[in-house]
């Protein structure tokens, strides 16, 4: 197993997922929604109602922390996308030192395609 799965484990092992990643979302027939071009720039929205106490949420991309928010909405802007599977996921932290995640959610980022020339 490496570090990007156990994050991605975590995610999906852990009870009482109060965090639910509401944009992009992995639902049947939304495909469309889930598929980028690389350089793109997606926003992720989270449904944070039932933590509201939050103190901090960080946003993952697998193993690797893509953003932080300590306060406002949340929303987390990741610029530049590059090709490949994307599985973003949140933590967060309330003032008590609890750690809870959200699901994941998988976005998937195509090559840019090959320009022909005359």
């Amino acid at each position: 197993m490496n570090e990007d799965l156990a994050c991605i484990y975590r995610a999906y092992a852990t009870y009482d997922r109060p965090l639910k990643i509401t944009s992009p979302r992995n639902t049947p027939g939304n495909a469309r929604d889930l598929v980028w071009d690389a350089g793109s720039r997606v926003t992720i929205v989270v449904d944070d109602s039932r933590f509201a106490g939050w103190k901090k949420l960080q946003l993952y991309d697998g193993a690797k922390k893509v953003g932080e928010l300590a306060k406002g909405p949340a929303e987390f802007t990741v610029k530049d996308l590059r090709a490949g599977y994307h599985a973003f996921s949140v933590l967060g932290t309330d003032g008590e030192g609890n750690i809870r995640p959200s699901d994941p959610v998988l976005v998937v980022v195509r090559k840019p395609a090959a320009t022909s020339q005359p």
